[in-house]
């Protein structure tokens, strides 16, 4: 609107709010980019300097044919300023969040990690030595040795059977039921406190949705239906 005009000193204001507001938006996309905490007053004196050059634009008597598209732009500014406010708080809440609580937690864990991984390497350099003495004392104490540790993985292989290898295949035969529109098929496990409680969840929440998808369409078929007959009724009267 106001290089339609050509007054030379108005398209300098006019100029002048353009590259304030490029400049706000700069120093915007800079912080977004390094989070720098003097970002937020870059664009705040770059958006007062939009704002001053706007307020000279509104005195401007050679510019009365803009006058009125200046609270627009003015509004929009405001906006901008605010949004950039709130999201360049949040953005450096969370960068003093990461580097003050969760960095120091995150190298308390990594400590506490070496210290563990020290005393396991301990206990496996004693075990080894408590297991080389056994093996030399006595075949008899490395038979009892085997056959715990065969004992123990069969229980574990127990335990893995019932605890996964069950449920997971239960719940496999659950989603072919419910993918060939067997709806009334119970889904196991929904008590479970791991990871298979999730699965089973989240697959009584398919099966509740299927439920429901079938409910409505059965509403919307009898909704059909009744006006249908009621059209019907009406041709009849007619």
């Amino acid at each position: 609107a106001v290089r339609g005009q050509g007054e030379i000193a108005v398209n300098r204001q006019a100029n002048e709010v353009e590259t304030a507001v490029l400049l706000a938006r700069l120093a915007n996309w800079r912080f977004l980019a390094t989070h720098d905490v003097k970002g937020p007053a870059s664009v705040r004196t770059n958006v007062e300097k939009a704002m001053a050059a706007l307020g000279a634009l509104q005195k401007n008597t050679a510019a009365a044919g803009i006058h009125d598209l200046l609270p627009a732009v003015k509004a929009a500014l405001d906006a901008y300023s605010a949004s950039f406010a709130v999201a360049s708080e949040a953005a450096l809440q969370g960068d003093e969040l990461y580097e003050k609580t969760i960095v120091p937690q995150f190298l308390k864990i990594k400590e506490l990690g070496a210290a563990a991984q020290q005393t396991l390497d301990a206990d496996l350099v004693r075990t080894a030595q408590d297991t080389d003495e056994a093996v030399s004392n006595t075949m008899t104490r490395l038979s009892l040795l085997v056959g715990i540790g065969v004992l123990i993985v069969i229980f574990l292989g127990y335990v893995i059977d019932r605890g996964i290898v069950i449920p997971i295949s239960g719940m496999t035969a659950v989603m072919k039921k419910l993918a060939g529109g067997d709806k009334s098929v119970d889904v196991p496990a929904l008590n479970n406190k791991d990871e298979i409680g999730e699965m089973a969840r989240a697959v009584e929440v398919f099966k509740r949705s299927m439920i429901d998808a079938d409910r409505l369409a059965a509403e919307r078929r009898a909704e059909q239906e009744s006006k249908e007959q009621r059209q019907k009724v009406i041709e009849d009267y007619i």
